[in-house]
């Protein structure tokens, strides 16, 4: 049995497939920038450590030590919280992205002899036994000839 998309499924699975996107392009760009962090990072480390090689290790003083000390216990402690703010977003993505895929392998179950349908049918077949045509039923009760002839071949009356 071949099931037809509602406008509400369909409604459904668009919003899920533009969240999934909006997500997708949110980490893209948060990524970007947590990147363009690292490498701002990478680059005062890089010149720390040219200072550090173009003076000979005579000629650092205690200050100049203590200062760099500081420094990098500053950008170590950037670090740490950088890596705690990436693995909590990490997560925080990964949950976002199962909890997507957990909506979108929702399929709701599409219920075709619903009691209105069944009420339908059964004024078809009553119509159909008081002796009136498919025609004359599709007219009165002002639907197609097809929906007439599906209903009564489906209840074992042939036309």
């Amino acid at each position: 049995m071949i099931q037809s998309l509602t406008a509400f499924d369909l409604v459904l699975v668009i919003s899920v497939a533009i969240t999934a996107f909006a997500l997708f392009i949110f980490v893209y760009i948060r990524e970007n920038a947590i990147t363009k962090k690292l490498k701002a990072y990478e680059r005062a480390i890089e010149q720390l450590y040219m200072m550090i090689n173009k003076k000979e290790p005579s000629s650092i003083s205690a200050n100049n030590k203590a200062d760099f000390d500081e420094a990098t216990s500053l950008i170590l402690e950037r670090f740490k919280i950088l890596i705690n703010e990436n693995a909590a977003f990490k997560e925080s993505v990964l949950q976002k992205i199962s909890d997507l895929e957990h909506k979108s392998n929702y399929s709701p179950q599409i219920n075709t002899l619903t009691p209105n349908n069944t009420n339908f049918e059964s004024r078809i077949i009553q119509l159909f036994e008081n002796g009136l045509s498919a025609d004359e039923i599709a007219d009165q009760l002002r639907i197609s000839i097809g929906e007439v002839e599906l209903a009564l071949n489906l209840n074992g009356f042939k036309r």
